[in-house]
């Protein structure tokens, strides 16, 4: 008989989650009405989120990514939704290999 863990409920994701929690909640959520209305996040959120380590987060780190895997810009993306943070943020570039993300920029 083999074991199956669960993906989503490994000590590193859970870590993973408590940061984006905690990101959403002091970057984030403060600024959210705001953000909204003017239709844009600024610059800051990036350089925030890249000082937190959530830049790219399932890019190698061969291109300043955080070697992480689809399942961690998925739990990245559902934190940021459970966190209270606008649906549209987690597909900002910062987020991982959205449709926005760019790799042709050195991320971090």
């Amino acid at each position: 008989v083999t074991a199956v863990t669960d993906p989503f409920a490994t000590p590193e994701r859970a870590a993973l989650r408590d940061t984006v929690r905690r990101f959403v909640q002091a970057e984030v959520l403060p600024h959210l009405e705001q953000w909204e209305r003017g239709g844009e996040l600024p610059r800051s959120l990036h350089e925030r989120a890249a000082e937190t380590g959530l830049i790219g987060l399932s890019y190698p780190s061969s291109v300043g990514g955080g070697d992480g895997d689809a399942i961690d810009a998925l739990v990245l993306a559902e934190e940021f939704h459970y966190a209270g943070g606008a649906s549209g943020a987690p597909r900002a570039p910062w987020a991982g290999r959205g449709r926005l993300a760019r790799r042709d920029v050195r991320l971090g």
